[in-house]
């Protein structure tokens, strides 16, 4: 039986020795001798922010500072080199990319895998999508959220396992909030498909943009409290809402009307919508959607 041990180095705001997430995976501090074997780097030092303001250079390391070949395409602002936890796996690669959705769903911003050691041998694993979303924060983890953040992993795990679509809205929603070098209008639309799959699984051709704001809307005010046509609206407005930025994206190629704030106003729909699939699919049926709406008032 293969015994190997998978590293992958992330950035994550704790102050937690260890978290234990599952018998195959848990969380710790990285080590001194870790980054130097690692990174072939010495004597780091951190910013406040969680990023590498200074080291020495060391002649070895797997995967070696200022010598990686795809540093200028993958890379913003050191985050692989800065990372001060280490996630282990004896899986691999999935719990990677599970892992990087769980820190998405937490706090959609600059945590995630981007590369994994295997203890075998001086062997890697590049894992893709880049996950620094450089408009985010990092991931914290605290004691309180620690048993949220393990029961949403193992809850997520098992619906990878039997849920294909769930799969795909996965890889969107990752490359959406991704490092790759991607403008905003193709954020924009990757997002605005996970919820058209999430909510207009019936294919319904007419009214797309009245039965999906309308659906957002009360599914949110049922599960979030949110107030009344706080979603709708953001749907409907016929000058600055979605459908209108979309429209101007898809025949123009791009639009003026799309914001920073805007975008992270879309990401924090999609990443509650997704959060709420996790919890019970069953929501998202047609039929539930539909009695959802006829009982909200």
């Amino acid at each position: 039986m293969d015994s190997s041990v998978f590293f992958y180095p992330v950035i994550v705001n704790s102050t937690l020795e260890k978290i234990d997430i599952n018998s195959n995976l848990h969380l710790r501090k990285i080590s001194d001798a870790e980054i130097a074997t690692f990174f072939g780097i010495e004597n780091r030092e951190l910013t406040k922010d969680f990023f590498l303001s200074k080291c020495n250079l060391r002649a070895e390391g797997y995967f070696p500072f200022g010598a990686d070949p795809t540093y200028h395409v993958l890379m913003d602002s050191l985050p692989l080199f800065s990372s001060n936890y280490v996630l282990v796996s004896t899986k691999g690669a999935s719990d990677a990319h599970t892992f990087n959705l769980i820190a998405k769903l937490i706090s959609p911003g600059k945590s995630g895998t981007y590369i994994g050691f295997n203890n075998k041998a001086p062997s890697l694993q590049i894992i893709s999508p880049n996950p620094y979303f450089k408009q985010g924060e990092c991931l914290t983890l605290t004691k309180r959220n620690e048993v949220y953040s393990r029961g949403l992993f193992n809850k997520v795990d098992r619906l990878l396992d039997k849920d294909r679509q769930f799969s795909l809205l996965r890889d969107v929603f990752l490359y959406s909030l991704s490092g790759t070098k991607i403008r905003d209008e193709t954020r924009f639309l990757d997002l605005m498909t996970i919820l058209e799959v999430l909510f207009l699984k019936d294919g319904a051709e007419g009214e797309l943009k009245y039965r999906l704001s309308i659906r957002l809307d009360k599914i949110f005010q049922k599960f979030y409290g949110e107030n009344p046509s706080t979603i709708f609206n953001v749907f409907m407005n016929n000058s600055t809402g979605l459908y209108k930025i979309r429209s101007e994206i898809v025949h123009r190629g791009s639009t003026k009307i799309l914001t920073k704030d805007f975008l992270a106003n879309l990401v924090e729909i999609v990443r509650k919508s997704l959060l709420l699939y996790i919890d019970n699919p069953i929501n998202f049926k047609v039929e539930k959607l539909n009695n959802i709406v006829l009982s909200e008032k």
